[in-house]
């Protein structure tokens, strides 16, 4: 009986030791991450439709303003030049930030700042600044760029744009 509990205890030991020694980062031993145990009845185990919109909405109206604070940071924008990207007036912008599915046009907004971000993270960093005055800009810029842009453009069109016209934002940087 104490043969049995002593190996059952060397076991594990053992086996840690050779999967320590077999990984490709053997010269490291990394602690193992505590496991956490969730029961059933931990778990919500029924939502009707309006208690999941209540869960949900706060999550999504989050994600969207902290989508819209970091375009603007990084674009370095004013918001009333991301407004009109976005396809608001200033009014409704401030209406879109309290209750979003309150605008007529939330499923456009959303569409535009997921193509804006993804333009956003296309872009090299020292470009960024400069997406505005390119876009718009009589002299440095593009017209059509600006028009795409204010046309809600989908991020494949924005993206192709920003690769024909990096060479100005190049210049600019």
């Amino acid at each position: 009986m104490t043969m049995t509990i002593s190996i059952l205890n060397i076991v594990p030991q053992a086996l840690a030791a050779c999967m320590a020694i077999s990984s490709p980062q053997s010269n490291m031993l990394v602690e193992p991450e505590p496991v956490m145990i969730i029961l059933d009845s931990e778990l919500p185990q029924y939502l009707n439709d309006s208690e999941l919109e209540q869960l949900i909405r706060p999550v999504q109206k989050l994600a969207s303003k902290a989508m819209y604070d970091e375009l603007r940071q990084q674009f370095n924008l004013s918001h009333t030049k991301l407004a009109e990207l976005l396809g608001l007036k200033h009014r409704s912008l401030y209406n879109w930030f309290k209750v979003p599915q309150s605008i007529r046009n939330y499923e456009q907004v959303e569409k535009r700042l997921l193509s804006l971000n993804a333009l956003k993270d296309e872009m090299e960093p020292e470009h960024r600044p400069f997406i505005y005055k390119i876009a718009f800009s009589p002299i440095d810029g593009n017209p059509r760029f600006g028009e795409t842009l204010l046309s809600g453009a989908d991020q494949k069109s924005l993206i192709h744009w920003y690769d024909m016209l990096y060479d100005k934002f190049d210049l600019m940087a």
